[in-house]
Parts: structure tokens; sequence; C-alpha cells
């Protein structure tokens, strides 16, 4: 029989391949991304340590490996080819966002604020955004435009907190909203000027993926995971540059001419659905 492990969990453990092997099972790991290994500056040794475990451990025992992207694929066979391993059969199948019901909102963008959504965590560098929020704030003044940063408290989150607390004249500005639901997410997706992820690094990109399908623009941060699931639709910029960030946003303010570059080819925006992750997934595991 095959097994299927999709949540990281336990591989890099002894007595995980030992069970593997008394069980006679064939196993089979999602990797979400090589994150704690290409880039160790966003999280612990330990977590580096651990993942660095899980990938050498599949790539050596593994029948299969899925990835759920191209980028994490290459970032695999690159880690493979470092530590001179083989890579077992692989299959790319990228993964479906949530069902969003909300439809974004067509109307005049001014007075509509940005949104954020992901853990709030040093890799997601809301830090970036803060920063790009005083420029905008010494630029416009009271005419500055809002942002919401929706998602949980991650590692390094409170780095990100105690800055917006810090500066009084950001509070009239961004909000930090945690724990909210899918419904609450999609409501307030539909209703943003744009998507904002100036993420460090990334594996895949759920809310650039949702965003996306419900017509919302997107400015991210230039990355490979991020130039494959856009689709050539959302503005990539450099993820260290507050100044570019600035001028981006602020010409969402209006009816820029990117804005209106991403309006016009949104409909060709194609979402990864379920039924086609499971249709290559099937006809792979047969």
């Amino acid at each position: 029989a095959a097994y299927l492990n999709v949540s990281h969990t336990d591989f890099d453990l002894d007595r995980h391949w030992r069970s593997m092997s008394e069980l006679d099972l064939r196993p089979i790991y999602l990797l979400h991304d090589l994150i704690p290994i290409t880039h160790p500056e966003v999280t612990t040794p330990h977590k580096t340590a651990r993942h660095c475990g899980r990938v050498t451990k599949a790539l050596e025992h593994a029948t299969g490996i899925i990835a759920n992207s191209q980028a994490t694929a290459d970032d695999l066979r690159a880690f493979a080819d470092e530590e001179k391993l083989g890579v077992p059969l692989l299959l790319v199948a990228p993964i479906a966002g949530a069902q969003m019901t909300a439809k974004a909102d067509k109307g005049h963008v001014r007075g509509r604020p940005f949104v954020s959504v992901g853990t709030v965590e040093t890799r997601k560098n809301h830090i970036l955004l803060l920063r790009v929020w005083s420029l905008l704030v010494d630029r416009l003044g009271d005419a500055a435009p809002h942002l919401v940063i929706a998602g949980d408290m991650g590692l390094g989150g409170e780095s990100a907190l105690k800055s917006l607390l810090s500066d009084p004249r950001l509070q009239d500005f961004v909000e930090i909203r945690f724990g909210q639901s899918d419904a609450e997410i999609a409501r307030l997706v539909s209703q943003a000027r744009a998507m904002l992820l100036p993420t460090l690094a990334e594996g895949y990109g759920l809310p650039m993926v949702e965003a996306l399908a419900q017509g919302v623009p997107v400015i991210a941060s230039d990355l490979p995971s991020f130039r494959e699931i856009g689709q050539g639709i959302p503005t990539l910029l450099d993820s260290n540059d507050a100044e570019l960030w600035a001028d981006s946003i602020a010409s969402f303010c209006e009816e820029s001419p990117e804005r209106g570059r991403q309006l016009a080819v949104m409909d060709r925006f194609r979402a990864p659905t379920w039924s086609t992750h499971f249709a290559a997934l099937d006809a792979w595991l047969n």
C-alpha cells in the first residue's frame, strides 16, 4: 500500500522509517517548500535542522515526492544536487485555494483598503509594509490609503506588531486583524484595492491564488513561485525596496495604467483546482 504524508510531519525521525519498513509501505511525501533550508534566516536553527532531515530522508527513501509548485521542485533538485542525492519519482501538482464566494468590488478604488493576508511572521515581511506606509503617510498625509493585515501571529511577528504600536501615525492607517474566518477573509479581499504580498520566500502562495480568482489585483515580491502561479498578472517588485513599493501602492490608489493592465488580463487567470490536482495525483500513483 502507499502511505501519503502531506503535512511535513515526522519523516525526519528514524522511528518513522522503521514503521515504513515494518509495514511494507510505499512512502510518498508532499513538499510545500524548502524555505528552512534555502532561507534559514527567516526561521530557527532547530526548524532548519528538522526540515533538512525531512528532505534528506525523503530523497533517500521515498517512493515518490509531490511538489506544490515547479519552484518547489526546482529547489528540491538543487538541494539534491548539492547533497549528491538522487531524486525519486516527482510530481508537480499545484493545490487549490479556498472557494471564496465574495466577488471583487469593481467600483472606484478610492476609499478601499489594501489587504495583506498571511501569518504575521518574519518571512512574510510585514516590516517592509510598515516602512512603506510610513513613507505614504509622509507623502500623502491624511490622504494616505489604509492597510489591513489579516493573519495569525507567527515566528517573529511581535516585531511587526511592536513597530506598528510604536508609531502613532501608522495606527490611523494600518490595522492587524487576527483570527479571521474564511468568509471574513473573502469579504475583506473582495473589497481590496489590491492584495499585497511582500514575502521574502514562498513555496506556493495561496493568498495570491485566492485574490486573483476573485479578480483582485496583486502586488507581490518577485519570487519564482509568484512568477509561476501568477501567470503574468501580478505586479512583482523587489522585496527589499520600500520606495518602489510605496510608488507602486500610491499609483494603485487611483485607476493607474498598471492596475488597469492587471484588470484587463484578469479573466485569463486559471486557478488550480482540486479536481485537476487529484486527477494528476491518481494517474501518477497508478
